[in-house]
């Protein structure tokens, strides 16, 4: 083999080793790297945020519309207005019915009786 021809092939082997072994396996490390990391931080930084905010969005507005819907709307019509349409049925007790005078508590369970002006005197 002429001496050209082998220090031609040893350098293009050289070369190709060198580009392949080092910077073609530098590359598709720092690539892969990269990637990875770029994506496991979009995976934790978007889309776990997003899950959170969404999760802690949802439960939030559920207990706030829980509270509001059904605990306040309880109390509201329940305990705090006397002329609520099951207080003054007498379907269900409630403090303001057990604060009402005799003459305003149902008879039947179905109508207040009224005031009459012999019920004054």
């Amino acid at each position: 083999m002429h001496i050209h021809t082998y220090i031609h092939t040893y350098i293009h082997t050289y070369i190709h080793t060198y580009i392949h072994t080092y910077i073609h396996t530098y590359i598709h490390t720092y690539i892969h790297t990269y990637i990875h990391t770029y994506i496991h931080t979009y995976i934790h930084t978007y889309i776990h945020t997003y899950i959170h905010t969404y999760i802690h969005t949802y439960i939030h507005t559920y207990i706030h519309t829980y509270i509001h819907t059904y605990i306040h709307t309880y109390i509201h019509t329940y305990i705090w207005c006397p002329h609520s349409i099951r207080v003054v049925t007498g379907l269900i007790p409630t403090v303001a019915a057990f604060f009402r005078s005799p003459s305003e508590t149902p008879s039947t369970g179905s109508s207040p009786r009224k005031r009459t002006r012999e019920s004054f005197k």
